[in-house]
């Protein structure tokens, strides 16, 4: 049991750490990251480039967004 823990937890680990150097990430130009549907408005991760709907990120106050980072659930 517990060694079926911890080979759990290491493969959660690799995953994290896949995830975190995906620094080369290819974003389609138009289309939303999370839904891959096009877009007017989007959102844009300061950290990987990411776009996404404001609705997708459950944002809904665009205005405000201009003025603040923004960090996708991928970072």
């Amino acid at each position: 049991m517990k060694r079926r823990k911890q080979e759990n937890e290491a493969a959660i680990l690799r995953e994290i750490n896949d995830s975190l150097s995906d620094s080369d990430v290819q974003v389609e130009a138009g289309k939303c990251f999370t839904c891959e549907k096009t877009y007017d408005n989007f959102i844009e991760c300061t950290n990987c480039g990411r776009r996404f709907h404001f609705a997708c990120v459950d944002i809904e106050n665009q205005l405000i967004c201009d003025e603040l980072p923004f960090e996708c659930k991928y970072c």
